[in-house]
């Protein structure tokens, strides 16, 4: 099992859910069918996921705030495995950070404790719940997930957020617009400072907006579509 780290992350993104929304409008319960390739492949328990952003990622604080960027080429993001598929909340275990959530690139920093900080944002094996009903969350099943933050003045920072609250969205693909990829957003998503590790200056809370495209590990997207 993985030792137990310290975990933030932000990014912001807007993803429509009307789809899913009116989808599921005064009809019976829907369940959330999960595949990959295309329709060709089901993912199946055990199959890797990955959480795959490749825009930039804010952390708001007070003052100031930190932006990791992140590109195709450079992404960042969680991967895991998926636990559960055809559900009306599909599961997804989170196991292990990569990219710039794992010490990446420096991340521009405003809050006056140095030019730039480093992140890592450790999932902790924590359960990503994919809703039939738009929601996705992110929520620590054996340990809190944790946010760990390092600026290049010295200081450094730990928060501990116990869940992240977010959408979940299927965005029609071309040039096959009849399948639908998954996208997960989370936007101003707060967790608090771990006090007794801190160094002097941290920044009581962070807030946390970020978007992520989902694939396979092998690369390819997974779309999704609902199902009776």
């Amino acid at each position: 099992m993985k030792r137990i780290g310290t975990v933030g992350v932000a990014l912001l993104a807007t993803l429509a859910v009307g789809v899913i929304a009116s989808a599921t409008a005064g009809a019976s319960p829907q369940k959330l069918n999960l595949t990959w390739n295309g329709e060709t492949n089901e993912l199946v328990a055990g199959q890797e996921f990955k959480m795959w952003n490749i825009s930039n990622v804010t952390f708001a604080t007070d003052p100031g705030s930190f932006t990791c960027e992140s590109s195709e080429a450079d992404p960042q993001g969680w991967i895991g495995k998926d636990q559960t598929n055809d559900e009306t909340t599909d599961d997804i275990e989170l196991e292990f950070e990569y990219g710039g959530f794992e010490y990446g690139d420096h991340c521009a920093n405003t809050t006056g404790l140095g030019s730039f900080a480093w992140v890592r944002f450790d999932p902790n094996l924590a359960i990503l719940k994919l809703s039939a009903k738009g929601k996705a969350e992110i929520k620590g099943e054996f340990f809190p997930m944790v946010l760990e933050v390092l600026y290049s003045g010295g200081a450094g920072c730990a928060y501990e957020p116990s869940r992240l609250k977010g959408t979940l969205s299927l965005e029609p693909w071309r040039p096959e617009p009849r399948w639908s990829k998954v996208a997960v957003t989370f936007a101003n998503q707060k967790a608090k400072l771990e006090k007794l590790t801190a160094s002097p200056g941290c920044p009581r809370k962070v807030a946390f907006t970020a978007a992520f495209p989902v694939q396979t590990s092998s690369g390819y997207n997974v779309f999704g579509k609902l199902v009776p």
